[in-house]
């Protein structure tokens, strides 16, 4: 297990960002960001894509389905409590629908009011690579973000990271 709260990491500048054919930068990465607080989202996205990320809001779980049915991600950074299904629930069914294998093998970062909430058990297994404390800290975020990518492996691998689990 990684503890990375209170350690130097990374910042999301290096990961993500290809050149366009005029020279700007183009994000190669797409986030997936789900949870039902539209000032979490507004402040996630903006952290993400002042450091190169595509963002893709929504607010709810079945919004999340239909645009993994849609679009390809690179990551997902999922709130553990939504209005239509909770977050631990979403992972299990994301990694059950191996759709020519988009989606089941995705990294996740999980976010929470109550990170406790969910347990190493429950997590092992699953493709969470991290577990962020709301309030979001947009640094912390991008270093989750960072970390999810790096870690990017399938998801019979157990290794998960609790990136921020401060109360």
């Amino acid at each position: 297990m990684w503890w990375v709260a209170g350690l130097r990491v990374l910042g999301c500048g290096g990961w993500g960002v290809g050149v366009s054919h005029d020279g700007g930068a183009v994000p190669t990465t797409r986030v997936l960001i789900i949870d039902d607080d539209p000032g979490v989202l507004e402040v996630a996205c903006e952290a993400l894509m002042r450091h190169g990320h595509a963002c893709a809001p929504t607010r709810t779980g079945s919004g999340a389905l239909s645009l993994l049915a849609r679009e390809r991600f690179s990551v997902i950074v999922l709130d553990l409590a939504l209005p239509d299904t909770d977050g631990l629930s979403l992972c299990y069914r994301l990694m059950g629908r191996a759709a020519g294998g988009a989606g089941a093998s995705l990294p996740v970062v999980l976010i929470s009011g109550d990170p406790w909430r969910v347990s190493e058990q429950e997590l092992a297994g699953t493709n969470v690579r991290g577990v962020l404390a709301k309030p979001l800290d947009p640094a912390r975020l991008c270093a989750a973000v960072d970390l999810a990518l790096r870690l990017r492996i399938g998801p019979e691998d157990d290794h998960w990271s609790v990136l921020d689990r401060a109360a």
